[in-house]
């Protein structure tokens, strides 16, 4: 990282995407509150040179929510992800797939909080928006609570009648 740096200069977007990779790798070392840190610094700086509603910079919005949610923040965590979600519809539009992954997101948070009539809505919304990946939902740990649940396994076989 502190080569593309001193070549492309701080303000490069590949040296903020280079900052991102590193920022991932620390939260993946359960190194959340530094992760955060490095990611907060990568939000700020894409605000400034690619404006706020660049989608990188969404992109970093999200991971700053994430590493907020990694360290049991559920209440600043939610506000933000909304605010991501907001953002991404307002730019991108409700069928975009990061506008989806925004709205599953929210789903898999409300699962894990243990609310199961939001994160089903939530999963609605994804799915009436373009979400079409039965495999990957069925298998998504974050949604275990929500198996047996009538209106998951509709879901389901909905996506699953999708399919091709």
């Amino acid at each position: 990282m502190e080569k593309r740096r001193r070549v492309l200069g701080e303000d490069h977007p590949e040296t903020f995407q280079s900052m991102l990779n590193v920022a991932v790798n620390v939260g993946g070392q359960s190194r959340h509150a530094e992760a955060e840190k490095l990611h907060r610094e990568v939000l700020e700086k894409r605000r400034r040179v690619l404006g706020e509603d660049h989608p990188d910079t969404l992109w970093s919005m999200s991971s700053v929510a994430h590493s907020v949610w990694s360290q049991g923040r559920d209440a600043e965590a939610e506000v933000m992800m909304l605010e991501v979600l907001a953002a991404k519809r307002r730019v991108l539009g409700d069928k975009h797939f990061s506008t989806i992954d925004a709205i599953y997101n929210l789903a898999c948070f409300a699962a894990l909080r243990g609310d199961r009539a939001k994160a089903i809505d939530w999963l609605r919304q994804a799915v009436a928006n373009g979400f079409g990946d039965s495999q990957t939902m069925a298998a998504d740990a974050d949604l275990k609570s929500l198996h047996g649940d009538p209106a998951f396994e509709a879901l389901l076989t909905e996506l699953k009648g999708r399919a091709p």
